[in-house]
């Protein structure tokens, strides 16, 4: 297994933060290989490389295989286990921020089956990880680089799902309303 963790930022940070990573790995599991039950307090994307494995979360149980992710959202109990005749190899990211559940979300929602997302190009993603994790060092370079990298990954999540943008980010009046006050508060507004 490697992995990669960000202790640059403390979880609080993180937590307050749009989006960050928390961790990100690879690992070739071995046949029955487990983890779990288990809750975290980060969000948690596997993409499943090769192989094939199943998620439980709930009463629910979720099989995967290569091409595939599994979602763990954080807060949800879940325990995942690698096949018996074809254990998985997989990576994954973990993040946080107060855009994580979000963002989360409206992938869950956007797939037909909602912890899992089915035929992705796994290369890409593996790519991607496997470049994160060689960033090593603990400094605020690196924080920003392993962070461009996750947001790289949301990116491929977005447009392989085929997001819909229609009810994204859409803003009411008020919203529009407090945003020109956040930004324009130091002058002398007048109401017209």
């Amino acid at each position: 297994m490697r992995e990669y963790k960000e202790t640059h930022h403390s979880l609080l940070f993180k937590s307050n933060s749009d989006l960050t990573l928390y961790s990100a790995g690879h690992e070739a599991c071995s046949p029955g290989q487990n983890y779990g039950p288990r809750v975290r307090p980060y969000n948690l994307i596997h993409f499943v490389l090769r192989g094939k494995g199943e998620l439980h979360i709930g009463e629910h149980v979720f099989h995967a295989a290569s091409g595939d992710a599994f979602l763990i959202p954080a807060g949800q109990v879940a325990y995942y286990e690698a096949s018996r005749d074809e254990p998985w190899t997989y990576a994954w990211v973990c993040f946080l921020g107060i855009q994580a559940e979000n963002y989360l979300r409206h992938i869950m929602t956007s797939t037909e089956e909602i912890y899992i997302i089915r035929g992705l190009s796994a290369e890409k993603y593996e790519t991607a990880i496997l470049e994160l994790l060689t960033f090593q060092d603990d400094t605020t370079s690196s924080y920003f680089a392993v962070n461009s990298i996750l947001l790289r990954i949301m990116s491929y999540l977005f447009s392989d799902i085929a997001f819909q943008e229609q009810e994204w980010g859409r803003r009411n009046g008020a919203d529009k309303i407090r945003f020109y006050l956040d930004m324009n508060y130091f002058k002398n507004l007048k109401l017209k």
